[in-house]
């Protein structure tokens, strides 16, 4: 059992939950069948459905960026991950999940290790993920130039995607499901990313952050102000030696990667995130500090159940900043769930605590009918 702080006076509580002995045999039955051009599906009980959304690349958050987006229309790429009988006409909640920088949708729907495929396993619980590949991420290549993009845009484009689950507006074959609710849930600067989109456009009926505070490491710092110097001096294509330009690493090398996001990860799923990771959009590397500082201005109007969920061992955003958070930054949040989880680093679905971190994720979705 891992031990966590938060904080329990009006408004906030603290999630405690026990992991039962047959945990470990419950979850190491999901599957993980890569999402091909057709829908998965896994055990005639989870489905794994390709979708796309058509979004504005726009900035409508107020929040200036280096170079504002070119407002044309892209298409944003998504894997439905669900039980079989959620995937309908019309379905009650589905969560949607951000990842941050240097990863994309494999974040949360990591194929190649079953155990770690945190989507597949709420499915076997019955939740339903959307897990979303960014725009500008590598793996679709959609973006024409990295700097044609930011995080506030990135917000907008969330919003955007909330819209269409509400709507049914989306590319996801027959039925395609219209949501009563959507969730909101982001990684790193996922998590920058969810708390702009909740507090500006009220998109989502809860939100989680994930190993995100306001307050970074100086690791943080010397890796974004790293990332930066190259997108100024030495920019790169997307993929490899093609692709979009404008595009740089957070974490020049994999040993700078690992420093930052790894703590207490089986080598070989270790092994497998580095040979994933890719590189970032300079337009969102480039507004970092845009997006920082407007998180800790916007968070204030976040009204929704929110859940904050960090390691202890996160070397990009280490303990302390959670504690100050919930002192300044959801006064207004209807319920405000904290938890610090033990010998847990940057990387959370990812480490040896992966399992924890999916039980608790599942109790505070099942705590607000998802």
């Amino acid at each position: 059992m891992h031990s966590r702080s938060g904080c329990t006076h009006r408004r906030r509580t603290t999630l405690r939950v026990a992991l039962a002995a047959s945990l470990t045999a419950a979850f190491t039955a999901a599957l993980g069948a890569p999402a091909g051009a057709t829908p998965t599906v896994a055990g005639a009980s989870v489905v794994d459905i390709p979708v796309t959304f058509k979004v504005f690349n726009r900035n409508a958050t107020g929040i200036p960026c280096q170079q504002e987006p070119d407002g044309e229309v892209y298409t944003i790429h998504a894997n439905l991950v669900a039980p079989q009988d959620l995937i309908r006409a019309s379905s009650p909640a589905v969560t949607m999940y951000l990842h941050g920088l240097g990863y994309s949708s494999f974040f949360f729907h990591l194929t190649e290790v079953p155990e770690y495929d945190y989507a597949r396993e709420q499915a076997e619980q019955g939740h339903v993920s959307l897990v979303v590949d960014r725009l500008g991420n590598p793996a679709h290549d959609d973006l024409k130039d990295g700097n044609a993009t930011c995080l506030p845009a990135q917000a907008d484009m969330a919003d955007q995607i909330a819209d269409h689950l509400r709507a049914g507006s989306y590319e996801a074959g027959k039925p395609v499901p219209k949501f009563g609710r959507v969730i909101l849930a982001g990684h790193s600067a996922g998590g920058l990313i969810a708390e702009l989109t909740q507090s500006i456009f009220q998109s989502a009926e809860a939100v989680a952050v994930i190993g995100y505070t306001h307050y970074p490491s100086p690791l943080t710092l010397q890796t974004f102000f790293a990332s930066g110097q190259d997108c100024l001096t030495a920019p790169q294509p997307s993929r490899g030696d093609s692709g979009a330009p404008n595009y740089a690493a957070f974490g020049r090398t994999d040993e700078d990667f690992a420093a930052g996001h790894f703590h207490d990860v089986e080598p070989a799923v270790a092994d497998i995130v580095l040979r994933k990771r890719n590189r970032d959009a300079c337009g969102d590397l480039l507004s970092g500090l845009q997006g920082l500082i407007g998180t800790s201005l916007q968070t204030p109007a976040i009204l929704v159940p929110t859940l904050l969920i960090v390691g202890k061992n996160d070397a990009l955003f280490p303990p302390g900043g959670p504690t100050i958070q919930t002192q300044t930054a959801y006064p207004q949040a209807s319920r405000l769930s904290v938890v610090e989880m033990e010998n847990t680093g940057h990387a959370i679905t990812f480490g040896r605590t992966h399992e924890e971190f999916r039980s608790i994720f599942a109790q505070w979705l099942a705590e607000n009918q998802a």
